[in-house]
């Protein structure tokens, strides 16, 4: 089963519950962005955690990445 709520909107933040068939893992969590733009670059700036959990017990969590472009226009690109 997968479940997705858009709980608020500026800034957006979606959660998120997946559960495996006969309960041998889950994967829940929320995320939320803001992307930024300059004349030659941009970044997109991440918030939020995903945490996987699995029927022994073993529980994983990670935040979640950012990035950065450079040089989109002139230059050599960077990211």
């Amino acid at each position: 089963m997968m479940y997705f709520e858009q709980t608020e909107h500026r800034p957006p933040v979606s959660h998120f519950l997946f559960e495996g068939p006969k309960g041998l893992y889950r994967m829940y969590g929320w995320n939320s962005f803001t992307a930024k733009a300059w004349l030659n670059s941009a970044a997109l700036y991440v918030e939020g955690h995903k945490t996987f959990e699995f029927k022994d017990g073993t529980k994983i969590t990670w935040n979640n990445q950012g990035d950065q472009f450079n040089n989109l226009f002139l230059g050599t690109l960077g990211h």
